[in-house]
């Protein structure tokens, strides 16, 4: 199948407008729909429905489209690794990484490997986290920077510490909350709680309900699908939500950051990598990472565990 086809369908499947799709790839509509028509053919089935007021994707279009990004991330990978190793002698490593979780160490891991391994490329992604590890499992990327605070299938995946982290509820500054530097898990009751959607981050949510009062009911709880979201509900003070500490240089003046004082929140931010594949690189890579730690733990040290304070040091 022609991977500029696939390209235009997923471009397609986002927009649902043949000719904001055509524009955008410089073709003619007619064109573009004969690109459509043809990967129609090959497949057997109808991946659009049209008529005179609108596109839709069919069901099979859906179970196509929910498959096309890992594809098209996995080819473009492919790409710039024989790019990398045919033009530039190099091994090269594919690594998607957590935004906020990955800032503490992140820069560090890129000079020490430009300073140790020369001969290694390192390409950057920033991923959410339930992206990151189905592009780890497909071979999209061959690296994930993120947090082990979620089931994740440890036959396929093994994880490597970096450091210590842990959740905080998070409340707006007026709040009846915010006048308390530690709460018992018992105080939420009567709130409205912002939990992680379960798709989007991989069933985080199941351990953070854990933290939660047992009757406290379903109806208290409502999702988001990025951190964005949870920060701009929280401020508005629509709800009280969950938050690593990770998260505090970036948000720590706009909401209040709260301890649990009865139950244990703590996890590890570090890597994830793939135990069905070898990468070369990977090794060296690793070990860059052992150096960020001990970096940190350096960084870290005149601080508590529990401290905030030592996301901004």
């Amino acid at each position: 199948m022609n991977i500029d086809h696939l390209h235009e369908f997923a471009h397609l499947a986002e927009t649902l407008n043949f000719r904001a799709t055509a524009k955008h790839f410089f073709l003619s509509p007619s064109m573009l729909s004969k690109h459509i028509a043809i990967m129609e053919q090959e497949l057997g089935c109808k991946l659009f429905i049209r008529d005179s007021h609108a596109v839709s994707l069919t069901e099979e279009g859906i179970a196509f489209k929910n498959d096309i990004d890992a594809i098209i991330g996995k080819y473009q990978s492919a790409l710039t690794r024989v790019k990398v190793i045919s033009e530039e002698k190099k091994r090269a490593v594919e690594v998607g990484y957590l935004r906020n979780a990955s800032r503490p160490f992140l820069a560090d891991f890129l000079r020490i490997m430009k300073e140790t391994h020369p001969d290694i490329v390192v390409s950057l992604r920033c991923m959410e986290v339930g992206d990151a590890l189905y592009a780890l499992s497909t071979g999209t990327i061959d690296l994930h920077f993120g947090l082990n605070a979620m089931p994740f299938p440890d036959d396929l995946v093994s994880f490597k510490r970096v450091y210590d982290d842990k959740f905080f509820v998070v409340a707006s500054c007026d709040h009846p909350l915010a006048a308390y530097d530690s709460i018992g898990s018992d105080q939420l009751e009567g709130n409205q709680v912002l939990l992680p959607d379960s798709e989007c981050y991989n069933d985080m949510d199941q351990s953070i309900c854990q933290m939660l009062p047992k009757g406290l009911s379903k109806e208290a709880y409502s999702r988001y699908r990025d951190v964005d979201t949870l920060f701009v509900r929280v401020e508005a003070a629509d709800c009280v939500g969950f938050s690593s500490g990770h998260n505090y240089p970036i948000y720590g003046k706009r909401v209040k950051f709260i301890s649990l004082s009865d139950c244990d929140t703590s996890y590890e931010v570090g890597a994830f990598t793939p135990k069905n594949r070898t990468v070369d690189g990977l090794p060296e890579c690793l070990d860059v990472l052992d150096q960020c730690a001990a970096l940190l733990e350096k960084r870290y040290a005149k601080y508590g565990p529990g401290s905030l304070e030592r996301f901004t040091a």
